[in-house]
């Protein structure tokens, strides 16, 4: 179950710093009649709530939606990436752009199975946009997609008009593999205790590693293989999940590489990747999270545990990773006084970049967190309108 609301911070895709913040809540969906909620679904009620507000001549539309940074895909859950925390921290992002009403076109596109589908646009809406669109038909994640007309493979930041697509125009699609999600709601689960790091340990690589020892660059589940026939049985195995979002208690998608014999999670590793968690321990319930954490080096860092020590009971737990070369400057400083910002440097309530230094145009909060001064303000009035304490949106620290 959902908690009663919750918010997602908006933002133009264009532009700097939140414009504002939305509460979507339960009642919101009351005609999913029991169903699982979507990603997608958030999106429609964003954009009903957003179109309320727009101008007569102008549309405002939701593009994407991100946690931490990280892009969620239509088809993803809603309930794996809200878990049942307490408090009321903005996770979710939604960048929006503004279109004109009047003026659509029709484009085909081509789909890999042979067939056509068709989506409504205007010629100025970008490449992105579109992608966006057949996402919404078929289900295909944008990022899988490529595009390509009269010959040339059109580019994501470029309008249809560049390309001088217009009414009744075909693109084809191309497919560009990519991982994703399986998963469903169980009960809370035995796994490594991630907010100990005294169970973190970097582990050199070996050369004679087992096939079913082999790590990829971030995020990296291990169980054990339970399946007699296979040359992994009884040994600690290791899923691959890379960069994508990890939920204990509702990703069931764990397995073996050897015999993909569904596998119990037990603890995870990471290498070369920033990463960060939040969940609650089923014997105290109190919500917890971390900062970024960075696993740097030619090394493999485990949580070093097993089924007999070093884990405990989860009732929610969500591991977030990205690649190193694009992790933002999230982290609790040691100091409380203003730490300088760099252009490429990203405020992590509403995940645009700082860009050039301007005078007072962002804010430190006492725990040492950099934010868009405006998106601070923005954030500090909802919580005084939803009679909540102001607190850190990142570490939830008050005062």
């Amino acid at each position: 179950m959902l908690a009663s609301a919750f918010p997602v911070v908006w933002r133009d895709e264009i532009a700097r710093g939140q414009n504002g913040v939305i509460d979507v809540k339960n009642s919101d969906f009351c005609k999913k009649d029991g169903k699982e909620i979507l990603m997608r679904d958030v999106v429609d009620i964003l954009n009903k709530k957003l179109d309320s507000a727009s101008k007569a001549t102008e549309l405002r539309e939701v593009t994407s939606l991100m946690l931490y940074g990280v892009r969620l895909g239509n088809d993803f859950p809603l309930s794996r990436v809200v878990p049942q925390l307490a408090g009321s921290s903005p996770r979710i992002v939604a960048t929006t752009q503004t279109r004109a009403r009047w003026y659509t076109i029709t484009v085909f596109v081509k789909t890999l199975t042979g067939t056509t589908i068709s989506i409504a646009c205007s010629p100025t809406d970008t490449v992105k946009y579109a992608k966006m669109k057949i996402e919404d038909k078929i289900g295909m994640p944008r990022e899988s997609q490529r595009l390509v007309y009269a010959g040339k493979q059109v580019k994501d930041h470029h309008s249809l008009s560049y390309y001088n697509v217009s009414n009744n125009s075909t693109l084809q699609l191309v497919l560009t593999l990519c991982g994703g999600f399986a998963g469903r709601l169980s009960t809370p689960h035995t796994f490594a205790d991630v907010s100990d790091g005294s169970l973190l340990t970097a582990h050199e690589f070996s050369p004679d590693a087992p096939e079913w020892r082999v790590c990829s660059k971030g995020l990296n589940i291990e169980g054990r293989c339970k399946n007699r026939d296979c040359r992994a049985y009884r040994h600690m195995i290791i899923d691959r999940k890379k960069f994508a979002l990890f939920n204990l208690i509702q990703d069931d998608n764990v397995r073996c590489p050897m015999c993909r014999s569904k596998v119990d999670p037990v603890t995870c590793g990471l290498y070369n990747c920033c990463w960060r968690y939040e969940g609650m321990k089923a014997s105290d319930r109190l919500s917890m999270c971390s900062q970024w954490k960075d696993a740097e080096g030619y090394v493999y860092y485990r949580f070093d545990c097993d089924e007999n020590g070093g884990s405990v009971e989860w009732e929610s737990l969500l591991m977030a990773v990205k690649p190193r070369d694009e992790a933002v400057s999230a982290k609790l400083l040691q100091s409380t006084k203003p730490l300088a910002t760099s252009a490429g440097d990203k405020c992590t309530i509403c995940w645009s970049s700082f860009g050039s230094p301007v005078k007072d145009s962002h804010v430190t909060s006492p725990c040492g967190h950099n934010f868009h001064r405006v998106c601070s303000h923005n954030w500090t009035k909802w919580c005084e309108r939803n009679n909540t304490q102001p607190s850190c949106p990142i570490c939830r620290r008050t005062g």
